[in-house]
């Protein structure tokens, strides 16, 4: 029964992720996880991050194979599908701030 259920590719709400890898005990052989966020205060780094309305998205490690630990944000890159997003004035100063 373990075995069938992580046979299965994720999919939902018309995204779906595929295996490019076998499949082994340590490791699904998928390069993402999908993710849905409502009403989520965001914050990626110190004082940076953003206000989540609604989002759909893929989480994909930075090196295949390896675990998305939230807490390393270098290690998982967002592709974003759709959603709404929003940064307050102080977001927007650090990242000027700091990034630009």
């Amino acid at each position: 029964a373990e075995r069938s259920v992580a046979a299965r590719v994720p999919a939902a709400s018309g995204m779906s992720v595929k295996r490019s890898r076998a499949l082994t005990l340590r490791d699904s052989g998928i390069d993402g996880s999908l993710m849905f966020a409502r009403d989520v205060d965001f914050r990626v780094t110190g004082d940076i991050g953003f206000m989540i309305h609604d989002m759909a998205a893929t989480l994909v490690p930075a090196r295949a194979g390896e675990p998305i630990v939230f807490d390393d944000p270098t290690s998982v890159v967002i592709d974003v599908h759709r959603g709404e997003v929003t940064l307050d004035s102080a977001k927007l100063t650090a990242i000027f701030n700091r990034y630009l």
